[in-house]
């Protein structure tokens, strides 16, 4: 059963700025999503049913089934196709991509670098983030992959991972997201369930966190597990500036709608959230596939519920979805200060998102 896909992102105080500067690098904060189809951009403080300024978009652009972006210092934006891939793959053809566009990119462009073939170990990529270095990690099923910024210079291609954190005491379970602190420290997220029909009888969710440059079988150096943590089905996954950790939970049981988990930097354990985002006014969905937190701790969510107003295009009847926004240290059952919408989109669903600069 598909679940509708919504963007919800809460901003104090966030100012519009203009979408590229006529350097080579960003000259001001912006929103980038993925949609099923496409990865938009939209100036930082937007608010409302906005037009992106940026769409890349078209059968030039390698773009399958896009799911995780993330937008290198440079201001190249990267993207992790084909997590459908997983289970609908054919004879001969690839679990997944990784597309490269440069700066300022927009419309039907091919990419600069496409990673793809038997090598890559792609399977089912789904979230993805850029070190300082430019180096490329990737979340596959139940693996972490990274690939050199100096293959990818080149162009990419069929290349193996120069790192591949993955194995029985790496802890992963049937899914992971991920995220990059400052460090290099990776965060992942990871459950599995037991279920008899459509009765839970066990769910096991965590956060694990490796060193940085962390490579094969290796155990977490903290994990952050056990009933006072209230991670629920946890999916996306981000490091705030001060490192803090905020977790999307999916939700099932007592919890059926999504919820934000957020947890002090340096947790460890069966910690207790300093906050809970949750409830009915909050517009978060079951479906919670990517969260951002910008330079002023403003979080971004990825997806929630459009607002009635502007949920159905009237035409079709189609669900229309969104990208809405919380405030800093917002805490229980809040409702978004900001919903962005694409103007004229009528089906569109958000599958991820990235700030950037972050």
């Amino acid at each position: 059963m598909q679940r509708a896909i919504v963007l919800t992102v809460l901003l104090i105080g966030l100012i519009a700025a203009p979408a590229f500067a006529a350097s080579a690098t960003l000259a001001a904060p912006m929103i980038f999503a993925t949609t099923y189809s496409s990865v938009v951009a939209f100036p930082f403080g937007s608010n409302g049913d906005v037009a992106p300024v940026a769409t890349i978009t078209g059968k030039n652009t390698g773009l399958f089934d896009p799911h995780g972006v993330a937008i290198g210092k440079d201001g190249k934006v990267y993207v992790a196709n084909g997590s459908r891939r997983l289970t609908s793959v054919g004879a001969g053809e690839p679990r997944g991509s990784l597309t490269v566009y440069p700066f300022g990119a927009n419309g039907d462009v091919p990419p600069i670098a496409t990673i793809v073939g038997d090598n890559t170990a792609l399977n089912g990529p789904h979230s993805i983030a850029v070190d300082s270095g430019g180096n490329v990690y990737v979340a596959n099923a139940a693996s972490v992959a990274v690939y050199s910024a100096v293959a990818i210079a080149r162009g990419g291609g069929d290349i193996a991972p120069v790192a591949t954190l993955g194995g029985p005491r790496n802890g992963f379970l049937s899914t992971v997201n991920f995220a990059l602190d400052s460090s290099g420290k990776i965060y992942a997220t990871t459950w599995s369930a037991d279920f008899d029909g459509r009765t839970l009888l066990r769910e096991r969710s965590s956060v694990r966190i490796f060193p940085a440059d962390s490579n094969g079988d290796i155990a977490p150096v903290a994990i952050v597990a056990g009933s006072y943590t209230q991670l629920n089905f946890p999916e996306a996954i981000a490091v705030g500036p001060s490192g803090k950790i905020y977790v999307g939970n999916a939700g099932f049981g007592s919890h059926r709608e999504g919820s934000i988990t957020v947890y002090p930097a340096g947790s460890n354990g069966d910690v207790t959230p300093i906050a809970i985002i949750h409830g009915t006014k909050t517009g978060l969905s079951t479906a919670l596939k990517g969260i951002a937190v910008d330079h002023r701790g403003n979080i971004y969510v990825a997806p929630a519920k459009c607002p009635r107003n502007y949920s159905y295009d009237l035409g079709t009847g189609s669900l229309r979805t969104c990208v809405n926004v919380y405030a800093p240290g917002s805490n229980g059952n809040v409702a978004p200060v900001a919903t962005i919408a694409i103007a004229g989109s009528r089906t569109e669903s958000f599958t991820g998102i990235a700030i950037a600069p972050p």
